[in-house]
């Protein structure tokens, strides 16, 4: 069982006996994009109240749009925060998506004539939304290949 999408701030020894209870078996961080870096410091942060339970990364991405407009950028950013969340000591890392959202699509945030507040939502994927691959998917696709090279090889090894 998972517990909620809390950040790792400001947790005091309430949340320790109110929100991790014993027969919660892991713990998600939910962080929102200006926070999303540090994943070390931020999984330190919370393991003392988790009483070594794995933690997961539930959420984590990097719009590619500068501020909150539409113009796009940020792309070397996205992959540099990619890498990061890689390295994070965590059990299991979730990127928030694998292709941007079309503008046809409402997006959470939307004032009532459907007007967008927050454009970062229609920019936080790997490839853009007509499918254009972006730096970090190219990054992760390396990732991903080296892994499954290693572990073809390892597979290999123990067959002999």
């Amino acid at each position: 069982m998972a517990r909620g999408g809390t950040t790792s701030f400001g947790l005091h020894r309430h949340h320790r006996d109110t929100c991790f209870p014993r027969h919660v078996d892991r713990r998600r961080l939910l962080d929102w994009p200006e926070q999303w870096s540090g994943w070390s410091s931020k999984i330190r942060g919370i393991e003392r109240y988790v009483a070594h339970r794995p933690v997961w990364v539930t959420e984590t991405g990097y719009a590619t749009c500068e501020g909150n407009t539409p113009l796009p950028g940020g792309f070397q950013d996205q992959k540099h925060r990619l890498f990061d969340a890689v390295r994070a000591p965590a059990e299991r890392l979730y990127w928030y998506c694998v292709r941007d959202l079309p503008y046809s699509c409402p997006c959470i945030e939307m004032t009532e004539d459907g007007g967008r507040i927050d454009f970062r939502e229609y920019h936080l994927g790997l490839s853009t939304s007509n499918g254009v691959r972006k730096a970090a998917w190219h990054f992760l696709y390396r990732l991903l290949r080296k892994e499954s090279l290693a572990c073809s090889s390892m597979a290999t090894a123990r067959q002999t």
